[in-house]
């Protein structure tokens, strides 16, 4: 099998300027990552980036290892619980 000849990086190939050439070099020649055929599709969720301490980490940790929950069914619950002892309507 024969190698291909690579071509060396600090070479530059000169365009004479107003070529209309559709391979040009200065535009990527790129194609779709592999298994991705489709694009994202998201819910109605709305991203809540937080930081929390320490302390309410570990308190996270042990709600949802006492519920079974995932991280936002129970920060989900407990900002209904926050709102519901408030009288925040629904």
């Amino acid at each position: 099998m024969a190698r291909r000849r690579q071509t060396d990086p600090r070479q530059v190939t000169f365009q004479p300027p107003g070529e209309d050439d559709t391979a040009s070099l200065a535009k990527p020649r790129t194609r779709p990552a592999p298994g991705r055929t489709k694009g994202v599709r998201w819910t109605n969720l709305i991203n809540t980036g937080t930081r929390l301490d320490a302390y309410t980490i570990d308190r996270m940790d042990a709600a949802c290892e006492n519920t079974g929950l995932g991280v936002r069914d129970v920060w989900e619950q407990a900002i209904n619980y926050y709102c519901d002892q408030l009288g925040i309507p629904e």
